[in-house]
């Protein structure tokens, strides 16, 4: 019996399983064969089954973290994308702030790597920008702010107001200054209300008249005839006297018509001091001190 015997170790070993082959069975039913494409390992009797559930649940959420990841990566690479082009755009700006002293001294303190030179010319009126590059700025979008566009003094109530000005632009090269405004205050006293007194007065304002028709002799008229006098001779008589009159009318009386009229005998007027403001522009000419100019540009 001994010899009959066959141990497990003592069969030949294999290689892998296939499909096809088969497990022997201990059932209820007697001893039966399953092929190795039907044995299934259920969670009843695998005693690993609980680890293999939980690292089932996070291998699905390390897969769930992987997609947020890629949709992660996909932003990144768009938002680089975007910062690509925006850095594209940024590299076509330019910019300085400088600061002119109170004895005129040219201080930079900002400048953008675009700049090659900031100096003063045109006797200390003007800053001359020079770029690196060929920039037309016949084109390029200049603004120029000031950092103290307004200078005052506790000792008067003037005050000057700076404007900054662009009057060049060329190829890589263009100027600013500023020109100013002097606001001076004056005192002027002006009539604000005025007040009168009235008297009341009659005067003539009409006349009647009263008057007599008349006929005066203005002058005779006379005729002579010669008539014997006496024996010693002849003489001439007054014959007849004519009157000669002249029609007139003669002013008998005057009485005036007079007219009850109020008349200004005397005037008051109240004065008021006003403060008023009066511009003046400067030349454009000055040279530039205490003055901080920033400075932007954009080209194409």
């Amino acid at each position: 019996m001994a010899e009959d015997t066959v141990y497990i170790s003592d069969l030949d070993p294999i290689l892998e399983l296939a499909p096809t082959d088969s497990f022997v069975v201990e059932t209820l039913e007697g001893t039966n064969r399953i092929l190795f494409r039907d044995f299934i390992l259920g969670p009843d009797n695998v005693s690993f089954y609980e680890e293999v559930a939980a690292n089932t649940i996070a291998i699905l959420s390390l897969s769930s973290e992987v997609l947020t990841l890629d949709a992660d990566v996909t932003n990144i690479n768009s938002g680089l994308t975007g910062l690509s082009a925006a850095y594209n755009e940024t590299i076509k700006n330019g910019f300085c702030n400088l600061l002119l002293t109170s004895n005129g001294t040219l201080e930079i303190k900002g400048i953008s790597s675009n700049i090659q030179s900031v100096i003063t010319t045109i006797g200390s009126t003007r800053l001359e920008i020079t770029t690196s590059s060929p920039i037309d700025f016949t084109t390029a979008t200049i603004n120029v702010t000031l950092g103290n566009s307004i200078s005052s003094n506790n000792l008067t109530q003037d005050f000057v107001v700076f404007t900054p000005i662009i009057d060049g632009r060329g190829a890589g090269v263009f100027t600013v200054g500023a020109a100013s405004v002097l606001n001076h205050f004056i005192t002027l006293t002006l009539p604000t209300s005025v007040s009168s007194v009235t008297s009341a007065i009659s005067p003539i304002t009409s006349l009647i008249q009263s008057s007599t028709p008349l006929a005066p002799v203005v002058s005779l008229t006379t005729t002579t005839e010669s008539v014997l006098l006496n024996p010693s001779g002849n003489g001439n008589v007054i014959k007849t006297v004519t009157a000669n009159v002249s029609p007139q009318t003669l002013l008998t009386s005057v009485i005036g018509q007079v007219t009850t009229t109020p008349v200004v005998t005397s005037v008051s007027v109240v004065n008021t001091p006003y403060d008023f403001m009066l511009s003046t522009v400067n030349e454009t000419g000055a040279t530039l001190v205490n003055l901080e100019f920033n400075i932007s540009f954009r080209y194409v």
